[in-house]
């Protein structure tokens, strides 16, 4: 947790030229994208998960935040920038299946859970909800976006 805090904080301060960030990030990309991201993901899997989890309280409240709660936010604040006069080449429809998709982000969950959870079993609890939450969202958004027809 401390790591990724000074990571943060190194990139921050290091001076980059626009061309230097363009490289970094062309090398770095697919790195991060096909190496960093799934070997975090996989080491995070919850391997001995207990029946008595999945009825927990805070795996539940986790599931649903992240499944309903993500579309819900997503979509109102999207409908709430459209109403203001914001432009869009979509419609309310095709937001909210990406609002669906929103769920599925594991990462940045993953380490705020390490950084705040206050013992083993919490831990297993929080990875088993963002887990379901992500395979619920992953889901519920394809079938959702499958079967809304895209505007021209």
């Amino acid at each position: 947790a401390l790591s990724t805090l000074v990571a943060a904080a190194i990139g921050f301060v290091l001076p980059l030229r626009r061309h230097q960030a363009d490289k970094v990030i062309r090398i770095l990309t697919p790195v991060a994208t096909y190496f960093i991201v799934p070997i975090i993901v996989i080491v995070n899997i919850p391997l001995h998960i207990q029946l008595s989890s999945f009825g927990s309280k805070t795996t539940i409240s986790i599931v649903i935040a992240r499944s309903i709660g993500k579309i819900i936010g997503i979509t109102l604040f999207a409908w709430l920038c459209i109403k203001l006069g914001g432009r869009t080449n979509i419609s309310m429809k095709e937001i909210t299946g990406i609002a669906t998709l929103a769920g599925m982000g594991l990462i940045v969950a993953l380490v705020i859970a390490e950084i705040v959870a206050t013992n083993d079993a919490e831990l297993d609890q929080v990875r088993l909800g963002l887990f379901i939450s992500a395979i619920i969202s992953g889901i519920a958004g394809y079938i959702w976006l499958r079967k809304t027809p895209a505007e021209q």
